[in-house]
């Protein structure tokens, strides 16, 4: 059985292998921590790695702009991401987390991160402690959720294809497939659509969703 990975994306590659080793000294070795360098170059390339059911959390260096490899933010990546998978654990990696602009970037997206992880305050026993709890809770709640989804999608298809199913039944069963193809859906849109698309599309869909239910 594979063990789920961790995903630490950085533009530096020193760094990179740096925050690598402190994410494996910092979490049990049933977690495998991997890093992608360079950045993929548009934020929909990291669809792929949504798609493998052994991802658990994403971490971002906040500054994956500062080699020109990327045109995104590290925020900027977990916005993107958080609209298409609402449950992942998200964290983002930085020095400058009181920096003025950085603040004022966060305040605006800060709702699509579990936390902003103090790169200095790794050096913390108390701080990194807490951050290792942390980390290793939201996963287990992450994982808790996917398999709780996965039960019940089956046990919805069976029961669909044997007795059927009540309006009610439906109606999750529906939401289900939906959310089991929202990673999909986000990945064949053309790069120049705008995740907005998406969105709307999800809007509608969800509308329906709880239209049949309202029957």
């Amino acid at each position: 059985m594979t063990n789920p990975i961790v995903w630490y994306v950085d533009e530096d590659e020193t760094q990179s292998r740096t925050y690598v080793n402190e994410l494996r000294m910092l979490l049990p070795s049933s977690l495998d921590v991997q890093a992608i360098y360079p950045p993929f170059r548009t934020k929909e390339e990291y669809l792929f790695i949504l798609k493998k059911p052994e991802t658990a959390c994403l971490v971002f260096d906040q500054r994956l702009k500062d080699t020109g490899m990327a045109t995104y933010s590290g925020i900027e990546l977990a916005s993107y991401v958080r609209r298409v998978n609402s449950k992942i654990p998200i964290y983002i990696l930085t020095n400058y987390a009181r920096d003025d602009e950085e603040k004022e970037e966060f305040s605006d997206k800060s709702w699509s991160v579990e936390q902003i992880i103090d790169k200095g305050g790794l050096n913390r026993d108390e701080y990194a402690q807490e951050i290792s709890s942390r980390i290793l809770r939201h996963i287990n709640v992450y994982e808790d959720i996917l398999g709780e989804r996965e039960a019940k999608f089956r046990s919805l298809l069976q029961k669909s294809v044997g007795s059927g199913l009540t309006e009610n039944e439906q109606a999750e069963f529906d939401k289900l497939q939906f959310e089991r193809s929202q990673v999909t859906l986000a990945s064949e849109l053309p790069e120049k659509q705008e995740l907005d698309e998406l969105i709307k599309v999800n809007s509608q869909l969800l509308d329906l969703l709880q239209q049949k239910e309202d029957k």
